[in-house]
């Protein structure tokens, strides 16, 4: 009678992967060590927003791409997205982002504008570059003006930023005719 019940024991602290999986050798070291290797580990990633530069309200998909890049992969990116008549629309960092980190992106669109299956889009990032792709789909009746969207962004799994960007909705531009030389009758 009287007896306390014996301690909880400590949990033991989580200790940082070592080896291959960390991308160090497996020797131990100490503190200053293990944080230097695990920014070694990591980098800086900036994430943008590439969009169409305008969009008509005609029910068409267009493509809208969340890209994270270091600053040494920032042209290569913005070549590619403008190679596909793609403009960087909004832009966020820099973000830590551990090399093998999965980054998973989904966007939250105004639904009186902009139809989109709300399905997220993952890669895996790898110290350079990578991408996630949105098929997106202009309303008919969407007012035309800049919209302000966001693309939400999870790192393993954990929420770690909104890229807020802007979506150009603007009248349907007609074709016009050819012109022909008048006629010398």
């Amino acid at each position: 009678p009287g007896q306390q019940p014996p301690p909880v024991p400590a949990r033991p602290r989580p200790q940082r992967p070592t080896g291959f999986f960390a991308g160090e050798d497996s020797s131990d070291s100490d503190t200053e060590d293990a944080d230097s290797q695990a920014k070694a580990a990591s980098s800086n990633a900036f994430f943008s927003a590439f969009a169409p530069p305008e969009v008509a309200p005609d029910d068409n998909v267009f493509l809208v791409e969340v890209t994270a890049y270091t600053l040494e992969h920032m042209e290569e990116v913005k070549g590619t997205a403008g190679g596909q008549g793609l403009a960087a629309m909004g832009r966020k960092g820099p973000l830590r982002l551990r090399i093998g980190a999965v980054v998973t992106a989904m966007l939250d669109l105004p639904r009186d504008a902009f139809e989109t299956d709300g399905q997220p889009d993952s890669f895996l990032w790898d110290d350079a570059q990578g991408t996630a792709q949105f098929e997106v789909t202009c309303r008919r009746g969407a007012p035309l003006r800049r919209h302000v969207c966001k693309a939400l962004i999870n790192v393993d799994g954990r929420r770690t930023a909104i890229l807020r960007f802007r979506l150009n909705v603007v009248a349907r531009q007609l074709d016009s005719p050819p012109v022909t030389p008048p006629s010398e009758c």
